[in-house]
């Protein structure tokens, strides 16, 4: 029973990391210390706090292990919404670029080069790989950051009660 809850809470947790960090403008909020993917740790932790209907103090390592599976479920969920995303808006991030620079006046060589390169099928599974590998790092960190600091917001609520 206590796995499943892990699990289910990681679930939400990664849920709320993927929504924070694939849709579109949705996700220039983690340009802010990655606070979109913290609050999938934060959802976590406050999830299965509260399914556990638990008066006792959550330890470390359960904050650690709901933070790390919320990370890593953010991850695959972020890759597969961003893959149905650029399935149906294709680099909509590059489209955005290019609309930009048609308002300026003299456009560097270099960044219709750039764009060109990003805008390359052949890039494509690359760019997916390099963007998992990248989330299997950087969400598990942030998402354990944040169910640590909701450890820390809970524990201290309880022992002021």
């Amino acid at each position: 029973m206590e796995n499943r809850r892990i699990i289910i809470s990681g679930l939400i947790g990664g849920s709320v990391t993927a929504v924070f960090s694939t849709i579109p403008y949705l996700n220039f909020i983690n340009c802010f210390c990655c606070i979109g993917v913290m609050l999938g740790g934060i959802t976590a932790l406050t999830y299965y706090d509260r399914s556990t209907g638990s008066i006792h103090n959550i330890s470390t390592a359960q904050a650690i292990t709901i933070g790390i599976t919320a990370g890593l479920m953010g991850a695959f969920l972020s890759l597969l919404g961003g893959w149905i995303i650029y399935l149906k808006y294709c680099h909509w991030d590059i489209r955005f670029l290019q609309s930009m620079m048609e308002r300026i006046e003299e456009v560097p060589e270099y960044m219709e080069d750039i764009l060109n390169e990003l805008d390359n099928q052949a890039s494509a599974g690359f760019t997916g790989a390099s963007i998992l590998f990248t989330n299997l790092i950087i969400f598990p960190i942030f998402c354990l950051v944040g169910s640590l600091l909701t450890r820390l917001l809970l524990n201290k609520k309880r022992q002021d009660h």
